[in-house]
């Protein structure tokens, strides 16, 4: 594992316009009665999303159930403010969207990160393979979401990238580098 200053690039051509980003959220948490913790909604208001550099991370799901050859995988992206919101409101997953659980990033294989919103474990990530079987289903519920992380900013400082900076290569381009920006996280 090798260790580098952390650095985000916006998730579309170009950095998006941020000056709507409280309101949208305050809005949204008025709506349906959650709060977003607040490493990630200064995160959202701060960035918008995008794709951080590290960007490798463990899978924290057992073997038996994660049949990936491959253990690490990318964060790619950290989606955008209004691309999760919808996600919220089952626009992708339908039924099968989890419950108090917040879409906030993908691997390009379509692994879900999710930020729970729910009073027993505000604020931790899991991970979740994607299934439109209803949510409460056997095959579909709590046992299927995988703890990654305690909360969002323990999740994107553990972000990392390989010796061989394999990270590096998937998330490099001319764009990512000329819009970078340091990533801090308060």
């Amino acid at each position: 594992m090798t260790m580098t200053q952390q650095i985000i690039a916006p998730q579309h051509a170009e950095w998006p316009d941020l000056s709507q980003s409280s309101a949208k959220i305050t809005h949204w948490e008025s709506q349906t009665g959650r709060r977003l913790p607040a490493d990630y909604r200064n995160f959202m208001t701060t960035y918008g999303g995008g794709r951080p550099y590290p960007n490798v991370f463990e899978v924290a799901i057992p073997d038996d159930v994660w049949d990936s050859y491959e253990k690490t995988v990318f964060c790619d992206p950290l989606y955008a403010w209004d691309y999760a919101a919808d996600v919220w409101q089952k626009s992708t997953f339908g039924d099968g969207t989890p419950t108090d659980l917040f879409f906030i990033g993908t691997d390009p294989g379509n692994l879900q990160l999710l930020l729970s919103l729910r009073p027993k474990d505000l604020g931790k990530i899991y991970l979740w393979i994607p299934t439109r079987d209803s949510w409460g289903s056997d095959t579909n519920n709590e046992t299927h979401l995988y703890l990654q992380a305690p909360t969002f900013s323990d999740f994107v400082v553990g972000l990392f990238d390989t010796t061989d900076f394999i990270g590096k290569e998937h998330w490099h381009t001319p764009r990512n580098e000329m819009l970078a920006r340091d990533l801090i996280l308060t």
